[in-house]
């Protein structure tokens, strides 16, 4: 669970959002809408430690890996989208690469009693069960997107934050459901406006 506590996020002299607050639960699919400039993207790069708030904060387990995949890809260096995606998991092959090394140097050794012999090991096992379950997962791990292409999102989200008047409103429900109440709320206001 990945909760955001009071997070206020001030941009060129304006205020992107004040004071929200909301959690993030495990297996959340979760798409964030807005206006362009509303803070969406901002606000992931902040879950992610990319950026950091002016005020509030984001506490996450220490077990949870967050990746980022920025919205505009840089294919300069010739990586592909799954490459770049790849990279957004880096964590996980670091993991990978450390249990392998930690590995290696237990087939070389001979000191099965010392104290350092043991750390190797408790290290190894902490590792592997943090990457297996993720591995098992095939991503079932929690999912935020920013995307205008509600087709994209069709059946992938089952939560919709809401960006917009320096707030974030929390939607549950499929895209669909939070785009025809959108409409509805709308219809209403234009309905109130003409009856003033």
């Amino acid at each position: 669970m990945i909760s955001v506590d009071g997070l206020t996020v001030e941009f060129g002299g304006s205020t992107l959002f004040s004071d929200i607050s909301f959690v993030v639960n495990d297996k959340d699919r979760i798409a964030l809408m807005g206006k362009n400039g509303a803070g969406k993207s901002t606000l992931l790069k902040i879950m992610a430690g990319v950026k950091t708030a002016g005020k509030g904060r984001i506490s996450a387990p220490k077990e949870a890996v967050i990746a980022y995949l920025p919205q505009h890809l840089l294919t300069e260096d010739n990586r592909t989208v799954f490459e770049e995606t790849a990279m957004a998991f880096s964590r996980i092959q670091e993991m990978e690469r450390e249990i392998a090394a930690l590995n290696e140097e237990l087939a070389i050794r001979t000191d099965y009693e010392s104290e350092s012999y043991s750390n190797i090991i408790e290290r190894v096992s902490s590792l592997s069960e943090m990457y297996y379950s993720i591995e098992e997962i095939n991503f079932d791990g929690t999912l935020i997107l920013v995307s205008h292409d509600r087709d994209f999102l069709d059946g992938l989200v089952s939560k919709v934050y809401e960006f917009g008047n320096k707030q974030v409103k929390e939607h549950l429900g499929d895209i669909y459901s939070f785009l025809q109440k959108k409409k509805l709320d709308n219809l209403r206001e234009l309905e109130r406006k003409k009856s003033k």
